[in-house]
């Protein structure tokens, strides 16, 4: 990974490199930034291609909302803990269907970081037969760990779903960065840990397709 690579993802919480390593199969490129990880009930490169609801299965994106837009999240904000980053890599680019970031470090000062870290969620469904209380903001981790997900977390009292309602405000009201991946190679790197990412509406799309991988620990950082 470039130190300008790796000074944009400390300061901004994500970075953008153009038409990477092209050549190169998806894993070979990717593990250039860090470790892959291999998460249970995925792949260590996942391929992300649009889909009708009827299509996909029922406990995922594509499965609640298809070609419609993806609301803001965190990835595998149910689990007890996220992987640290993502990397979004362009096989066949849409320049209409951007990825859109919002930062979670704007989110937590608008909303009050006592307020996210109170907050007690669990999942929607158990996890290995376990349903786990967590944080909408864990400072216990290695560092701060900011989830959200509302559609698979769930606040567990009065003053978590008020919460939930504040980021829900706060979140129809902020301005999105948007970032298209439209040529073979264009490279996302995010913090799962800071950003909220989600996807405009790709009715009019046919062919895009993204690789995604997980990565614990950037190389070089």
């Amino acid at each position: 990974m470039s130190p300008e690579t790796r000074e944009a993802l400390q300061r901004c919480g994500f970075a953008v490199i153009n038409e990477d390593a092209v050549e190169q199969e998806s894993r070979e490129a990717m593990e250039r930034f860090g470790r892959l990880l291999t998460l249970p009930g995925l792949a260590e490169v996942q391929s992300l291609e649009l889909r009708e609801k009827e299509s996909a299965t029922p406990n995922t994106y594509s499965g609640n909302y298809g070609r419609e837009e993806f609301p803001l999240h965190t990835d595998l904000a149910h689990w007890s803990l996220p992987p640290r980053y993502f990397v979004l890599r362009c096989i066949v680019g849409a320049e209409n269907v951007p990825t859109r970031l919002v930062d979670g470090l704007d989110l937590i000062e608008a909303i009050g970081e006592l307020k996210l870290s109170r907050t007690i969620v669990q999942p929607r469904r158990p996890i290995a037969g376990q349903l786990s209380l967590l944080h909408l903001l864990d400072t216990n981790a290695g560092g701060k760990v900011l989830r959200w997900d509302g559609l698979f977390i769930l606040p567990i009292t009065a003053e978590g779903r008020n919460a939930f309602e504040a980021i829900r405000h706060y979140l129809a009201q902020t301005t999105n960065i948007e970032i298209t991946l439209s040529k073979p190679g264009d490279t996302l790197i995010v913090d799962n840990w800071r950003m909220l990412h989600g996807r405009a509406a790709a009715s009019g799309a046919t062919s895009r397709r993204l690789d995604r991988a997980y990565i614990d620990e950037l190389k070089g950082a």
